[in-house]
């Protein structure tokens, strides 16, 4: 994949984050969401890169602070968590590091968030817990898409639905744009 496409992606990303700053909030009180995601240093790399943090959650409440991944998809609300399966080059996925994090009480996300924008607008945002989202998918209630042919850098995603989620008892903390009009 070309590079300036890479880091325009993950700018465009990160300015829809900032710009849900007060839905995250709101779902998540008393923590404050900070950028780790697209900062040069070289420890905002490493939990980036490594343990799959784009952002940190930090409560001034408790002084805790915690992991925080995230997607964003564009044009339409599908209300699903996706997570990278497998990649065609090999590549170490988002779904095996935590899977390996976890094993270990490595550094990973507690949370992670999924997000849809359409023309500038938050259609739907959703956070579970990472933990859970992991459980889901190894009792085989996800389901499995590849990327279309013509993406560059093909894929397979583990598909998440957040009303199966919600059904099979798992926490998902929800904002739906048509719901708070």
């Amino acid at each position: 994949m070309n590079n300036d496409v890479v880091i325009n992606d993950m700018q465009q990303s990160i300015s829809y984050v900032e710009k849900a700053q007060n839905i995250i909030e709101t779902l998540l009180p008393n923590w404050r969401v900070l950028s780790v995601e697209g900062h040069e240093n070289k420890v905002c790399k490493i939990l980036d890169m490594n343990c799959g943090l784009d952002y940190l959650l930090f409560s001034n409440k408790t002084s805790l602070v915690y992991g925080l991944a995230s997607r964003v998809q564009y044009n339409k609300n599908y209300r699903t968590f996706t997570i990278r399966k497998d990649r065609k080059s090999g590549t170490r996925t988002e779904y095996e590091k935590r899977k390996i994090a976890l094993a270990v009480d490595g550094i990973t996300p507690l949370y992670t968030m999924q997000m849809y924008v359409e023309d500038g607008q938050i259609l739907g945002l959703a956070l579970t817990h990472t933990k859970d989202l992991i459980q889901f998918i190894d009792e085989g209630h996800a389901e499995i898409k590849r990327t279309l042919s013509d993406k560059i850098g093909q894929a397979e995603f583990y598909i998440c639905k957040w009303d199966k989620m919600k059904n099979l008892g798992y926490t998902v903390l929800e904002y739906n744009y048509e719901n708070n009009k």
